[in-house]
């Protein structure tokens, strides 16, 4: 498929179901449902504020170079050359003690070659968005400057609308739902239906007025905020609706005042739909570098309130919660729920290579970051998925234990 095929075939998955996967069907689609989704919907998407997939802007300060040991490029090379075999491959940055020790970039026939990428360069990163909405209440909470008070504020407070037309359960539960559980995605709300998407994209009419917030803002309980896990983007959504109304601006303007700025993330930019709300589900337009920076944020902490990353790592317990999701973060203990909603309470931590305070933002197409705070590290892989050999599979352990060699990184990133 095309690179627009690829990003239609993403929204529709992202918009209409979870966000990277499709948890509410039954079994997984085919690459060949989205290619026919893809033929009958590609006119209808060109309302949505995406941007452009691949764009060129200022070069970036000169971020402070370190020397890594033989060991460690050694590592690195091999965690490169496992990410280029995979396909799609565009950009891979390595953070060792907050200076970056490798880096490397798809690279182009000659200058003009759209497909040579650099570190100015960015791309659409899919739902490790999610984890960057994550990071952007920490950096609220600790700034104390928005009406956004805890994590476990309730949700109305912000959202008076989330209360209206409701009674009985449906109304104990919209008033017990907090921050937190749009977080940990374990808000007890229903997924919106693919039907309701699909009808949209067909409707010019409702196109112009798409407002995810909205519509989610009438969604039903299923369960009782914080009992039951269940991934899907919709929380994420509401997430930015509140957060919008706490910041008492565009999500864009405080992220990119309070936390683009201060890190030096000067390519990123964050889409929207048509009535302003932060697509939080995937809308992330940024670099690899930009996107290292936003987890050495979570390494260092000095922007985040004390002991964020441990808030994160604790993750909600009970046998319909998710043990290895905590804030936004992917966590390194057992996921004991998958995107499909299927238990598997037997379930081994997931990167065994890596040690157990790593975390991880998770995006489509396997644009992906590793955070090992007992390390130092902040690992970066981004990607746009195209030419992706079915056969080569992307299993986040091999990647991270080509990259921290043997004893999880104990011994070459010491």
């Amino acid at each position: 498929m095309s690179v627009l095929d690829s990003r239609l075939c993403v929204l529709l998955i992202a918009a209409s179901l979870t966000g990277c996967c499709a948890p509410a069907l039954k079994k997984p689609l085919k690459i060949q449902d989205f290619e026919h989704l893809v033929r009958n919907l590609r006119q209808d998407l060109t309302w949505l504020d995406f941007g452009p997939k691949y764009e060129t802007r200022v070069p970036l300060s000169q971020w402070e170079q370190g020397k890594p040991t033989e060991p460690q490029l050694a590592n690195c090379r091999k965690g490169r050359d496992y990410a280029v075999e995979r396909g799609g491959h565009l950009g891979m940055v390595v953070i060792h003690r907050g200076e970056i020790v490798f880096e490397h970039y798809q690279p182009g026939t000659d200058e003009e070659d759209e497909r040579q990428w650099s570190n100015t360069r960015t791309s659409q990163v899919f739902s490790a968005t999610k984890s960057l909405a994550g990071v952007l209440v920490g950096v609220a909470l600790k700034n104390r400057d928005t009406k956004l008070k805890s994590l476990d504020q309730p949700v109305y407070e912000l959202l008076p609308g989330l209360l209206e037309g409701r009674q009985g359960e449906q109304l104990s539960r919209a008033k017990a739902l907090t921050i937190r559980h749009l977080l940990n995605m374990n808000s007890g709300l229903k997924r919106p239906s693919v039907k309701y998407f699909t009808t949209m994209l067909r409707s010019p009419e409702k196109q112009r007025h798409f407002d995810y917030v909205r519509h989610m803002l009438g969604a039903k309980f299923e369960h009782d905020p914080g009992t039951h896990w269940r991934y899907f983007s919709g929380q994420l959504e509401l997430l930015s609706g509140a957060l919008r109304a706490a910041f008492g601006q565009r999500v864009e303007e405080y992220a990119e005042a309070k936390l683009f700025k201060k890190l030096g993330m000067r390519v990123s930019r964050l889409s929207e739909d048509s009535a302003g709300n932060a697509f939080f589900f995937a809308g992330m337009f940024t670099s690899a570098r930009d996107l290292a920076k936003l987890g050495q944020c979570l390494v260092e902490g000095e922007l985040l309130p004390e002991k964020w990353y441990e808030e994160a790592l604790k993750s909600p317990g009970g046998e319909d919660n998710n043990r290895g999701y905590g804030l936004t973060l992917w966590l390194n203990k057992p996921h004991t729920i998958d995107y499909f909603g299927n238990r598997h309470p037997d379930a081994e931590v997931p990167w065994p290579s890596a040690p157990e305070d790593a975390a991880a933002f998770f995006g489509f197409m396997n644009n992906n970051v590793y955070v090992i705070p007992s390390l130092q590290l902040v690992v970066v892989r981004t990607s746009d998925g195209e030419s992706l050999p079915p056969s080569r599979k992307w299993i986040d352990d091999e990647f991270l234990r080509a990259v921290l060699g043997p004893e999880g990184g104990k011994t070459d990133w010491k």
